[in-house]
């Protein structure tokens, strides 16, 4: 009898830790933050409030009917790049799927071109267009770091990013064991020792200061989607040279940047 409480107790331990290693999250973006909303095949969405603070919550002028998930998105109209940070477990196998419905939201039937990034590489070129048609990339690999980073760039003059929907999931190790396209991605090689020194101090910044608190992703790739309050050298392993606070109000004592040996400005 105590041998089969035991195996009991550690089924359930291994069940309690292959849950809190999963994740399976839709992201209805640009819904409201009490959204909940569940489709015909029983998936539930909900609002992206939790995972973002930039952006603008439009509707789309004309529904699409594949899903009630694409009558609404976030756009951004700001920033070099706008970031979802979603928490994940490193090492750990993902499939991030997100897509687009342009939808004439703006009422200007000019669907955008821009770009989308995935952890600190640039991930795809998203070309919308005017019609019915839903757009989306997706991409299989295995995460680096504890957070996935899917950030919207702006590559054209008023052509402005937006994403409509945003699916991240855990995948078991027996799972698409290659991606049919081979779109694995890779962080570039990097001095793992100076850039978390300088996440550090970012972050303590950010912590501190939180008018900078809403920019997140990679601070220096994929150039030229910087945040915007920094300057960087052009190496195989960036430094950053400068900081430019002066347009933010800040008031109080900064944190001790010695350990940044490459800031010049401040």
């Amino acid at each position: 009898m105590a041998n089969d409480h035991i195996f009991f107790l550690l089924l359930s331990l291994h069940a309690i830790a292959a849950s809190a290693q999963s994740l399976f999250l839709s992201l209805d973006c640009g819904s409201s933050s009490s959204s909940v909303y569940t489709d015909a095949i029983g998936i539930t969405w909900t609002g992206d409030d939790s995972y973002i603070n930039t952006g603008e919550n439009k509707v789309v002028q004309t529904p699409n009917s594949v899903s009630e998930v694409m009558n609404t998105l976030r756009v951004f109209s700001t920033r070099k790049k706008n970031c979802y940070s979603i928490p994940f477990t490193k090492g750990t196998k993902a499939l991030v799927r997100a897509s687009f419905y342009y939808g004439n939201y703006d009422k200007k039937s000019s669907p955008p071109t821009f770009a989308i990034l995935l952890d600190g590489n640039r991930w795809a070129t998203v070309k919308t267009s005017i019609g019915i048609d839903l757009h989306y990339v997706e991409a299989v690999f295995v995460e680096r770091s504890d957070s996935i980073s899917v950030c919207l760039a702006q590559t054209h003059p008023n052509q402005l990013p937006f994403i409509s929907s945003l699916e991240v999931r855990t995948l078991e190790s027996t799972l698409y064991p290659d991606d049919l396209y081979d779109r694995i991605w890779f962080p570039a090689r990097r001095d793992n020792r100076l850039m978390t020194v300088s996440m550090e101090q970012l972050s303590l910044l950010q912590t501190q200061f939180s008018v900078l608190a809403g920019w997140s992703g990679d601070p220096c790739l994929p150039s030229p989607y910087t945040w915007d309050w920094i300057a960087y050298t052009s190496d195989a392993t960036p430094r950053i040279t400068a900081l430019y606070l002066s347009g933010y109000g800040l008031s109080g004592t900064l944190p001790d940047f010695s350990s940044m040996v490459a800031l010049q400005t401040m």
